[in-house]
């Protein structure tokens, strides 16, 4: 009864949202002839729909993992097409900013995963980087392959403010969601973080950070090319 009324409110919560998301969108088209102030104001509040969206999703599969209703389907995929679609998908975000995307990921790799698990993945990272990210910055994707090991690491790296070391020990290695706002105000839980962390472990990977105040955040993550024996 409990995963019901959750199923129940879920669906419902993101119908509102949806209809927030449109309506966030028709007010930042019809700014003509608006002051700066509430052009921004506009701006802002979709970006924080958005935010308050992307959250909902986290908070909904993570309480699928915790609960033992995700399922993995694992198959062989394209890394380059699971990369592409996500960031087609967030292109609104990083042309907002003016920020440059760079992907360089080889055609030919192919990686063993449950694909929609490693998207939600890609999609926080990507949306952290350019939250975190100032307008005209850069974020750059690679992967490499290391068929010895048999995995893929993807590294996806940005040139914004940066997390301090001890807040990525909170964020990543314990079950703390400590709040930190980003380039435009918007503020961050840092659960997209901990659900990275748990569905990478989940897919045979690893997961971790390297940053420095001031320069910049690269987040590593590995995914297996063939089954775990």
């Amino acid at each position: 009864l409990k995963d019901q009324v959750l199923a129940i409110i879920a669906h419902d919560l993101k119908n509102v949202f949806v209809g927030l998301q449109g309506l966030s969108k028709n007010l930042t088209i019809m700014t003509e002839g608006l002051d700066e102030d509430t052009i921004e104001y506009f701006s802002l509040l979709e970006s924080g729909i958005d935010q308050g969206y992307l959250l909902l999703i986290n908070l909904l599969e993570w309480s699928k993992l915790q609960s033992g209703q995700s399922v993995l389907k694992f198959k062989k995929s394209s890394l380059k097409e699971i990369i592409d679609q996500n960031v087609s998908l967030l292109y609104p975000m990083s042309f907002k900013k003016s920020q440059q995307v760079i992907s360089s990921i080889d055609s030919d790799i192919e990686v063993f995963c449950d694909t929609n698990m490693v998207s939600s993945v890609i999609r926080n990272i990507m949306n952290n980087a350019m939250k975190f990210t100032p307008e005209f910055g850069k974020i750059t994707i690679v992967a490499e392959s290391n068929p010895s090991e048999n995995n893929v690491t993807i590294s996806i790296s940005d040139n914004g403010i940066g997390i301090a070391e001890d807040q990525i020990k909170k964020i990543i290695f314990t079950d703390s969601t400590e709040t930190t706002a980003g380039t435009s105000g918007v503020l961050g839980t840092g659960l997209g973080l901990l659900l990275c962390k748990d569905l990478i472990q989940r897919n045979g990977g690893t997961f971790w950070v390297k940053s420095s105040l001031g320069e910049g955040t690269s987040f590593f993550f590995t995914v297996p090319i063939n089954p775990i024996s």
